[in-house]
């Protein structure tokens, strides 16, 4: 289990049971800075955020409510407000796929996608696809999963976000390496997943 964020541990550690959480190596493009997000949002402070899946079955948009509010001041840096319908220039995206069959191909796929996502789900926890794209380009991506997340209203969903966050905007810029190819594959929904601990 890889816990980078140490607001969201300290969160989840607040909360009670620090619930399992673990997430595939992230993704990042060399469009990437520790200052993208603020770029993003602009004078208006808004990024445009795309959110498909329903984890808890809330009604209506309820969960894009709750997503939303999970994600507002949950990073570093001056808060943004994720938001579904922004003021501002739209060629910047947060996408965030819950619970859904994860896109197959290359770490740009979920950026180049338009259009619905199929339905297909996974059960068992909460799983999650983040990606920040430029237009159709990827600037960083990561996988997720979190265990024992009782509902929209428990702390440790909002700690899990905080800890998306924490993966898609670093304070630093990955170093990839010379032989890394910077590609990402599907979450092992078939294989064994990494035992957590505590």
């Amino acid at each position: 289990m890889r816990v980078t964020s140490i607001a969201a541990a300290l969160s989840m550690a607040l909360a009670g049971c620090l619930a399992p959480v673990w997430t595939i190596p992230p993704y990042q493009s060399s469009l990437y800075n520790p200052d993208v997000l603020q770029e993003a949002a602009g004078s208006d402070g808004q990024v445009l955020t795309v959110i498909h899946g329903n984890p808890f079955g809330q009604p209506g948009t309820a969960f894009q409510v709750t997503t939303l509010n999970a994600l507002y001041d949950n990073h570093f840096g001056e808060a943004v407000e994720f938001t579904t319908a922004p003021n501002n220039d739209e060629d910047y995206r947060l996408i965030l796929l819950f619970n859904q069959a994860f896109l197959s191909g290359t770490n740009q796929s979920l950026c180049r996608h338009e259009g619905p996502v199929a339905n297909g789900g996974v059960t068992g926890g909460i799983y999650v696809q983040a990606a920040f794209c430029v237009s159709h380009r990827t600037v960083s991506l990561v996988q997720g999963h979190a265990d024992r997340i009782a509902g929209p209203d428990d702390p440790q969903f909002r700690a899990f976000m905080g800890q998306i966050l924490a993966e898609l905007f670093p304070r630093r810029p990955q170093d990839p390496g010379p032989n890394d190819p910077r590609r990402l594959g599907a979450l092992p929904q078939d294989e064994p997943k990494p035992t957590p601990s505590g």
